[in-house]
């Protein structure tokens, strides 16, 4: 049995270009559609990655912040532990030029001093009993033991143009951490050539 087709032959073509251009118009679409997500995805990784970068470099500068601010710490906490050796030195070795010159340095640039002194002045020597009873033999033969009184404290004696010199002086001694306890004895104003002062004594102990 054979078919005939009915529709004209000018419809027939209208309707199969109909066809190309809605299938080519789907596919054009597709393809927009496509470009657009990629785009889409493009914009947002760029987005991503500008914020990431922002992220690291604001961590980068607090990196940075954090170690200057540990450089100075350790800096600081080495200059203290180096005068706590220096003051652990000096308590325990009594080495005088060092405390000379820690107490020159100490001193405000409007006191002098007049003299240093040691308390005692002078070493005063004990002699120290045997406990047990010795022939007279073994007692010359036996050494005596001699205890030194060391001194336990400096007297300083000074004079000052003002006088919150005297009191500025003790506060800058303290410190030092060198010495136990720095204690002003006694503060005066005097006269003295062509003007007054205040004549001051004050201890150091250790």
């Amino acid at each position: 049995m054979s078919s005939v087709n009915l529709i004209p032959r000018d419809v027939r073509l209208r309707q199969a270009q109909h066809r190309r251009l809605w299938r080519w118009g789907s596919l054009a679409m597709v393809g927009l559609l496509v470009l657009g997500a990629s785009g889409g995805y493009d914009f947002a990784r760029r987005a991503t990655a500008e914020g990431l970068g922002a992220t690291t470099d604001g961590v980068q500068m607090q990196v940075a912040r954090a170690q200057t601010e540990l450089r100075t710490i350790t800096a600081d906490l080495m200059s203290a532990r180096n005068r706590l050796e220096h003051a652990t030195a000096l308590r325990t070795k009594r080495a005088w030029s060092g405390i000379i010159a820690l107490i020159a340095e100490s001193m405000p640039e409007t006191c002098w001093l007049t003299s240093i002194a040691t308390d005692p002045e002078k070493p005063r020597s004990i002699l120290k009993g045997r406990k047990k009873i010795v022939s007279k033999r073994d007692r010359k033969k036996a050494p005596e033991v001699v205890v030194i009184d060391a001194p336990r404290r400096l007297k300083i004696v000074g004079y000052a143009e003002r006088v919150s010199g005297p009191n500025e002086f003790v506060d800058r001694l303290n410190e030092t951490g060198v010495f136990h306890l720095v204690e002003l004895e006694r503060s005066q104003r005097e006269p003295i050539l062509d003007g007054s002062y205040y004549r001051f004594t004050l201890y150091c102990e250790w």
